[in-house]
């Protein structure tokens, strides 16, 4: 048993050492374009529930076989396990693949399913459904479904199904927890479909299963968030399904906005509560992507850090920032962040963990970034920066001669009442936003002391270009607090 754990542990350095041409992460995400040279060609894996050639080709390093049937069709460049053990019997299995396509052989309106094991040997007496997704203009979407059971050869048709662009298929056979199925399809008009799938032994337990994975993250620091997104790889390397239970990992504290990725497989991460989110669904054998996203708030201090769970048998993570001149990230545990340029020319910081052998597993992401910039409040700044532009014209003004001060003097007023007005509104704003949680302390100071003095200089040229007070007797924040 000893021996056992010891090998598991060899797959996930393994799994860190792999090139990074086998990441497969897809270019749309930030999480993969964001550092130049990141961007792979995505790669289907053969697993279960996604539509293969009938011939699969090569694996890139088909190492023979020693006897122990733990190297043969591992991915490319993956170091070769240590023979001998329990835990590496069967780690050099490669998924055989699932088909779904069309084939001029089967009638029209026709679906041809036949269920193999992991050896490809017939699955009898197995139930069988095909799901039925209806979209049209009028009556939305409508679900329907039909089922049965395989015979002595593994094999079940549907038929009289239509052939119409607004109608997909979906083959599914529940197996315990998991389920394996095939990627939505329509029926072509001129020939029917055949389908392969393939069902494995399963188990909730990822000690039992040869699971590995690698995750990706990326943050874009935002005026009023930071913006989260992550992409998990989770590489199946036995013939076990591993069906997660009860997977709850807690996000940083004041998440909010999460949004999965959409997939058409049966693996999900699901919000799970206030606390976090949950990865659920079949992660047979092959290779399986999710992705999500969610913001932090940004309360534009200048140092912050954030904490939140990792998935189990995380073999490498590979964090990025956005950053600004005199920014840093450290994660605990990493390497130094080192500066790069993405693929849009956007400064990035990157930190990365690869596990080495005898390392405990990474169950936690701590992240601190420094020298944040803490940018001016946007809409009071620039209500500021114009009443200064506007003083100094007043100014000019009231210093011309007195036949122009007197022309200019009624307008003069009326846009220094006007402005008064202007800053009080700011101020009861500013209060609204304090209360709301909408700006930290820091900001709420500094903006509030900037306003508080605009208005002082307001209340001074008022009652010099009027020759007289104001005839306003309630102080700077007067009833409009009461507003809110």
């Amino acid at each position: 048993m000893t021996r056992h754990w010891k090998a598991r542990a060899v797959l996930l350095v393994c799994m860190a050492a792999l090139p990074a041409a086998a990441q497969q992460a897809p270019a749309a995400s930030p999480t993969a374009s964001a550092i130049n040279g990141h961007r792979e060609k995505k790669v289907a894996p053969a697993a279960a529930g996604s539509a293969a050639p009938t011939t699969p080709e090569p694996a890139a390093d088909d190492s023979k076989d020693d006897g122990s049937g733990s190297t043969q069709n591992l991915p490319p460049g993956h170091p070769g396990i240590a023979p001998g053990t329990q835990a590496t019997k069967g780690s050099g299995f490669q998924a055989p693949p699932d088909i779904a396509q069309p084939d001029m052989q089967i009638p029209i309106d026709t679906i041809k399913v036949q269920i193999l094991d992991k050896h490809g040997h017939p699955v009898p007496n197995t139930k069988v459904k095909l799901g039925i997704l209806q979209q049209s203009i009028a009556e939305g979407e409508t679900h329907a479904s039909k089922s049965g059971t395989t015979d002595r050869g593994g094999r079940i048709q549907f038929d009289g199904l239509e052939a119409a662009s607004g109608i997909s298929y979906r083959v599914s056979v529940p197996e315990g927890r998991a389920t394996y199925a095939t990627d939505p399809f329509v029926l072509k008009k001129t020939m029917g479909q055949r389908v392969v799938l393939h069902v494995y032994p399963s188990t909730d337990d990822i000690r039992a299963a040869m699971v590995g994975m690698r995750g990706f993250g990326y943050i874009q620091p935002k005026d009023d968030a930071y913006q989260f997104e992550f992409m998990f790889q989770i590489y199946n390397f036995g013939p076990i399904t591993w069906v997660p239970k009860d997977m709850h990992l807690d996000l940083p504290r004041g998440w909010k906005a999460f949004v999965a990725d959409k997939s058409m497989s049966d693996t999900r991460v699901i919000a799970d509560g206030d606390s976090g989110i949950k990865l659920e669904g079949t992660f047979s054998p092959g290779q399986h992507q999710v992705g999500f996203r969610f913001q932090v708030p940004n309360t534009h201090d200048a140092t912050t850090s954030f904490s939140m769970d990792m998935p189990p048998h995380m073999a490498s993570m590979q964090m990025m920032v956005e950053s600004a001149p005199g920014m840093s990230m450290n994660i605990a545990g990493f390497g130094p962040a080192e500066p790069a340029t993405n693929n849009n020319g956007q400064r990035v910081l990157v930190a990365s963990h690869q596990l080495q052998q005898g390392e405990p597993q990474m169950t936690q992401l701590s992240v601190t970034l420094a020298g944040v910039p803490t940018p001016p409040a946007g809409r009071w700044y620039a209500v500021v920066i114009a009443f200064a532009f506007g003083l100094v014209g007043m100014g000019i003004a009231l210093g011309r001669s007195q036949n122009e001060r007197k022309r200019a003097a009624g307008v003069a007023q009326r846009d220094l009442e006007q402005s008064r007005e202007l800053l009080l509104d700011e101020l009861v704003a500013l209060e609204r936003a304090k209360r709301r949680k909408q700006i930290g302390p820091r900001t709420y100071q500094r903006t509030r002391r900037t306003l508080l003095d605009a208005l002082a200089h307001l209340e001074a040229m008022h009652a010099h270009g009027a020759g007289k007070a104001s005839k306003r007797k309630a102080g700077p924040l007067d009833s409009r607090e009461s507003r809110y």
